[in-house]
């Protein structure tokens, strides 16, 4: 009725008092939760995909509802932090450094091949 508040309704009037929130509650819920792997995560997503939002619970114990996420903004970030572009950076990053490593490691090699000569003549 589009009303800014519930109505009252009259314990005659409808037969809908009888039926109970479990007869309308969806019993496998899929959820995500702080501590779960990528693997599950990637399971989560691939099994389900209708669903477009997920509820986020603290952990599988407790089921403690801690918010909810949509599908397309969960995607984005899982981009975001292991997507192509972030594992191209890290890749460079890393080749840095190893190149780093290894001018270091060729620079120490030659100064222990360049050692000054010794003060003292070693006689037969």
């Amino acid at each position: 009725k589009k009303l800014p508040y519930l109505p009252d309704l009259l314990p005659t009037s409808s037969g809908m008092y009888s039926v109970c929130v479990e007869d309308l509650m969806v019993r496998d819920v899929k959820y995500i939760f702080r501590t779960m792997t990528y693997q599950e995560l990637y399971k989560v997503l691939k099994d389900n995909k209708n669903l477009h939002s997920f509820p986020i619970v603290d952990n599988p114990d407790s089921m403690v509802l801690l918010g909810s996420i949509q599908r397309m903004h969960l995607i984005q970030l899982i981009d975001k932090q292991i997507g192509k572009e972030t594992r191209l950076q890290v890749f460079a990053e890393r080749r840095r450094e190893a190149l780093k490593q290894r001018e270091e490691e060729e620079k120490r090699q030659a100064e222990q091949r360049e050692r000054r000569p010794s003060r003292f003549q070693v006689v037969p």
